[in-house]
């Protein structure tokens, strides 16, 4: 086909394809970004709401089971109420049986009445029978069999939710003892739930939208509380319920819920009430406004194309530095660079895009923000936990160690008190090693220490080897009382475990009750566990550097020997170089030398410079140079030069040392040699012993060698003997 038949494309069209190409590609990319960003945002505001409504219920009902406990507690707290409930139950005979049970009867009436939370409350006598209760038709029942009477006897207790057979409906049970004024037990106070108060409870749907809702479920999938799409007393399954109910332990899902349709749902397990709480929110309601969004952002992204389109050619380079602002925001956005804006001040399309994408990246920032501060909560403890990590492990000397870790756990945990112990050798008693303020001084200047296995939490943690924790005084766990330590609520005794073997324990204690929960008691426990190996590394380091004080002591003996023993063979010790030459040194010693002897370290002067030739901590010589008056004298770097050179002196000499000594022993392995060789070269006995006392005397240059065979125990005769000790001398 020929030039002038080919279609011709005009820089009109080529700018419109251009300009519409490139405004489409950053608006998809854009929108699409946007569109997640929105449903991502969504999702996870929808689960942090539900979080935090799970949340509020779960202090609302135990805020509930609490004040379920308070009335009961209040109802029989005078003498007169613990004498009328001592009479009613037939332990008793102060009162008349039937004016207590009257009495009994309508204190529990009023106080019914006024807090609106029982159904009903009666007394228990120790048989099982109801005495006194507020609905007189279930008087004179026997309930022996219920848990709550056996358990209600032990302590406050809430039975969980149950059928109960004589009501036709779900029951929820508390109950405490009854005891009379001398503290016997007479009877068992239970109150029947109103559970109309938990419906209202959890009947705020408000903030969790139109189909939002809480409900509470037994581990038999019955409904307890009222819910949307279903009553109480009706069973419910869904992928939250059965996981909640199956293993109790909270986590959050979406899923489709008891009635079908899929819900963003967080589930939570209730262990005082044995009851799981399900808080949900419809999908189609949390993504109305994502959805929303993302329509808004396709509708732009078609405007905006259609305007480029259409003003292409006129608005080409006016609309190209927008974009390129906006292609290079978007890229640093991308990048991490979250705090960016478009600046754009036009009413179009254009201004539009710049308005949705400060949007987004506000959406975004907001975002981030949320989740690095609720990063920042839950790794707080941690960074605490590791500051103490690198604090311990930079020291290796337990007098330093221990003091050091007992005051930074103390002071970056906010305690009243941290004390650590140690097993002695024998593991019969764990000795306090660091303790903090005065308390801690004290108890170490008395020898302050625990029995292992005693009754002390400290002696149980180091037998056993776990956590030992009290919350509050009235918690049932054994401790020893300490009168250094009267202010104590709450404590935590905490193994410290190299390993398989549990060498210590961390005494942690809070003015504050409850104040440990299991996140606290898990970093704690990490800490304590860095802490029994840095102990373990000091006292391993210690033992090493012992080791190396002997081996480093040894080995100066066996050269100061060594030297010594050289020296002695050698006629001359030194040599002084000066005008005259070289002149060899004897035994007697330069007078320069005695203060570097003396005080060994080098001696500077003017015109001298005396440095000792040391090897190790041990003076093997001395090196001394002298100039001329005129010069300037010594510096620093000739001081330098010859430390350098006395260094390299002594390794020579040293490794002459150890050659001499090595010819020395050839030369003697080769004439003992050459002797047996002699020797073993005569076959008659008498001739042998000829042949070796002429070759020892010849070899060593002795004036008289004896040799004489005698029996084993015979011995030598004083003339011999004497022969023989001036043959060796």
């Amino acid at each position: 086909m020929s030039m002038s038949k080919k279609r011709k494309v005009t820089l009109r069209t080529q700018l419109l394809m251009a300009f519409t190409f490139i405004t489409l590609f950053a608006v998809s990319v854009t929108s699409s970004v946007s569109v997640w960003v929105n449903f991502r945002y969504a999702r996870q505001q929808a689960f942090d709401r539900l979080t935090s409504v799970a949340d509020l219920q779960t202090l609302a009902i135990e805020s509930w089971l609490y004040g379920l406990q308070m009335d009961l507690d209040t109802l029989l707290t005078s003498t007169y109420e613990l004498d009328s409930v001592a009479a009613a139950t037939s332990q008793s005979a102060l009162l008349n049986p039937q004016y207590a049970q009257d009495y009994l009867r309508g204190n529990f009436q009023k106080m019914v009445a006024r807090t609106q939370r029982f159904d009903e409350v009666f007394v228990l006598n120790l048989d099982g029978e109801v005495v006194v209760s507020t609905d007189r038709v279930q008087e004179r029942k026997f309930l022996g069999h219920e848990r709550y009477f056996a358990y209600g006897q032990e302590g406050f207790y809430v039975q969980p939710p149950y059928y109960d057979v004589t009501q036709g409906r779900l029951a929820v049970f508390v109950a405490r003892p009854a005891f009379d004024q001398l503290d016997n037990l007479v009877g068992v106070l239970v109150g029947r739930a109103n559970l109309t108060q938990l419906n209202d409870i959890l009947a705020r749907r408000d903030i969790l939208g139109e189909f939002g809702e809480t409900y509470l479920v037994t581990p038999r999938y019955l409904l307890l509380t009222q819910a949307l799409h279903a009553t109480p007393n009706t069973y419910v399954h869904s992928e939250g319920i059965d996981h909640v109910v199956s293993i109790q332990q909270s986590g959050m899902a979406v899923y489709q819920n008891y009635s079908g349709a899929m819900a963003f749902g967080v589930y939570r397990w209730l262990p005082a009430l044995q009851v799981a709480l399900i808080a949900e929110m419809d999908q189609a309601e949390v993504l109305r406004g994502a959805q929303a969004t993302g329509l808004i952002n396709i509708a732009v992204a078609v405007v905006a194309i259609a305007l480029a389109g259409g003003g292409a050619l006129i608005f080409a380079r006016t609309l190209s530095q927008p974009l390129e602002e906006l292609v290079m925001t978007t890229t640093r956005v991308a990048a991490g660079d979250y705090h960016l804006n478009v600046q754009s001040s036009r009413t179009d399309e254009l201004g539009q895009l710049a308005l949705a994408f400060n949007q987004m990246t506000r959406q975004l920032r907001e975002l981030i923000s949320s989740l690095e501060q609720r990063v920042e909560e839950r790794t707080r403890g941690l960074e605490t936990v590791a500051e103490v990590s690198r604090a311990t492990t930079s020291l290796l000397n337990l007098t330093q160690l221990l003091p050091q870790v007992v005051n930074l756990v103390r002071d970056r945990f906010d305690l009243y008190y941290v004390g650590l112990f140690l097993v002695d050798e024998a593991r019969e008693y764990a000795l306090l090693s660091a303790g903090t303020g005065d308390a801690g001084r004290q108890m170490m200047a008395e020898g302050w220490r625990l029995a292992v296995g005693g009754d002390s939490m400290i002696g149980q943690c180091v037998a056993n080897g776990e956590v030992g924790v009290r919350q509050t005084e009235g918690d049932g766990v054994g401790r020893l009382e300490n009168p250094y330590l009267p202010d104590t609520r709450s404590e935590l005794a905490l193994p410290l475990r190299y390993g398989t073997v549990v060498i210590g324990a961390m005494t942690v204690q809070s003015v504050v009750e409850s104040a440990f929960d299991s996140t606290y008691i898990a970093l704690l426990q990490n800490m304590a566990d860095q802490v029994a190996v840095a102990v373990q590394n000091a006292r391993l380091f210690a033992e090493v550097q012992s080791t190396l004080d002997r081996l480093y002591a040894a080995q100066r003996r066996y050269q100061g020997e060594a030297w010594g023993q050289y020296i002695q063979t050698r006629p001359v010790r030194g040599y002084e170089y000066g005008p005259t030459g070289l002149t060899p040194l004897t035994e007697s010693l330069v007078p320069e030398a005695q203060p570097v002897l003396q005080y060994q370290q080098a001696v500077v002067q003017k015109d001298r410079l005396v440095i000792p030739v040391a090897q190790g901590d041990q003076i093997v010589g001395v090196l001394g140079f002298e100039q001329p008056f005129d010069k300037p004298g010594w510096g620093n770097e000739d001081v330098a030069l010859i430390e350098s050179l006395s260094e390299q002196l002594l390794l020579a000499a040293e490794n002459q040392r150890l050659i001499d000594e090595t010819q020395r022993a050839a030369a003697r392995e080769r004439l003992l040699g050459q002797i047996a060789g002699r020797v073993r070269e005569e076959l008659d006995m008498e001739n042998v012993l000829k042949t070796a006392v002429t070759e020892i005397q010849q070899a060593l240059g002795l004036q008289r060698v004896l040799i004489r065979m005698v029996a084993a125990d015979a011995a030598l005769s004083d003339e011999e003997a004497a022969g023989a000790q001036r043959g060796r001398g």
